[in-house]
């Protein structure tokens, strides 16, 4: 038998007397089965390792980890042209990765991906899981053209599904508790609450909304999370919210207490 050496690769004989092969800097493993030693496919696989491992060393990522590869996407244009509310909960999925952030590129499949979206079912609940899904599945969309990982393993993860005696959380609010909540908000929360309610807009798009978007009876402008343009008309009720805002400079519609334009946090922090 021919003994086969490749530059970079460890190729030995293990204990049960199979031959086995991987990449010592990544520690990408080749399965012989598929591409036997000395063939054209395990020469192929040679070179696309190397070149993952090119890609990592000069991309500057911590040796090919999952949170080499989420920097990476966070540092892209697509994250950037996302809605602040996207990026705000990608975010937060990342951190909740946090703990298998060191994980290396070579391990990473299907498999591995298909346990972390059970695992997150389980401590943040489905929507929150699928998140996390969608998440990876765009980070490595996005490595894959840059050499660093050489498939997305979690396209063909199975997203969950709600769960069937589940109730709607964002139920639609009566016509009692929608009074109930007006009369009782503060003058500042009160009118974002009610410009939300006959408009749909949610409170990105709410709290971001300028005066002059404002042409007489219709609203115009644009949905953050779409980019698609919209033309509300003003109804009364909600006329009457806007000629009760309270004088203030900002440039947009709504303002805090402080009479300045809201942050989402900020009005989130009012909210709660």
């Amino acid at each position: 038998m021919t003994h086969v050496r490749v530059k970079g690769f460890k190729i030995f004989k293990d204990r049960h007397g199979r031959m086995r092969c991987y990449h010592r800097a990544t520690g990408h493993k080749i399965d012989l089965t598929e591409a036997p030693l000395g063939s054209a496919e395990f020469l192929a696989q040679c070179e696309t390792i190397r070149a993952i491992a090119v890609a990592q060393k000069e991309k500057g990522l911590r040796a090919g980890t999952l949170s080499g590869l989420i920097k990476g996407y966070f540092e892209t244009g697509h994250f950037a042209n996302l809605a602040e509310a996207t990026r705000r909960d990608y975010r937060k999925c990342a951190d909740f990765l946090a703990p298998i952030r060191d994980t290396p590129v070579h391990v990473i499949d299907t498999p591995l991906i298909a346990g972390i979206h059970d695992k997150a079912a389980k401590k943040i609940g489905w929507r929150r899981a699928n998140m996390v899904r969608t998440l990876l599945s765009e980070v490595f969309r996005h490595a894959i053209p840059q050499g660093l990982i050489t498939a997305n393993y979690a396209k063909d993860v199975i997203p969950k599904r709600r769960p069937r005696d589940r109730a709607y959380a964002n139920r639609p609010w009566t016509i009692e508790e929608r009074d109930i909540v007006l009369s009782r908000a503060k003058p500042h929360v009160r009118v974002a609450l009610a410009l939300m309610m006959n408009t749909g807009l949610d409170p990105s798009d709410a709290l971001k909304l300028r005066k002059d978007q404002i042409d007489g009876d219709t609203i115009w402008g644009v949905r953050g999370k779409t980019g698609e343009e919209v033309a509300i008309p003003v109804s009364p009720t909600l006329q009457a919210a806007l000629d009760s805002i309270p004088a203030h400079e900002a440039a947009t519609v709504l303002a805090s207490s402080q009479g300045a334009a809201w942050t989402y946090n900020g009005f989130s922090t009012v909210w709660q």
